[in-house]
């Protein structure tokens, strides 16, 4: 584990990073919780609490961006946790764009065009 950053007031602990420069850890304010953080490559930084418990300590991250550690649960115990990454507002509009991109070079492609329908009496 290598502490990152310290103030008097709280650390920042490094616990892993992927090849796509993310990064995820620990962060604790004196006075709060410990919080798991992921920091995105593209500067996204999300703090969280597995399980709604009070200590979040996360432990690893893989190329995925899945995030693995433990939580402490309110009888005193330990419970793991897998993380899974959610995409960014901005990725599921490129990817929506996108697919309607190909969808309509398919449609072009196969010469395919509205007809009117005109009603014979």
């Amino acid at each position: 584990m290598y502490r990152v950053h310290q103030t008097a007031i709280g650390s920042t602990y490094l616990r892993g990073i992927n090849d796509q420069g993310d990064l995820a850890g620990r962060v604790w304010d004196e006075g709060g919780p410990v919080l798991g953080f992921h920091l995105s490559a593209s500067g996204v930084v999300e703090r969280f609490q597995a399980g709604g418990s009070e200590e979040t300590f996360v432990e690893g991250l893989n190329n995925a961006g899945v995030i693995v550690g433990h939580y402490a649960t309110a009888d005193g115990g330990y419970r793991a946790f897998v993380a899974t990454p959610v995409p960014e507002p901005s990725t599921l509009c490129m990817s929506a764009a996108g697919l309607l991109f190909l969808g309509c070079l398919v449609r072009r492609r196969t010469g395919q065009r509205f007809v009117k329908l005109e009603k014979t009496p």
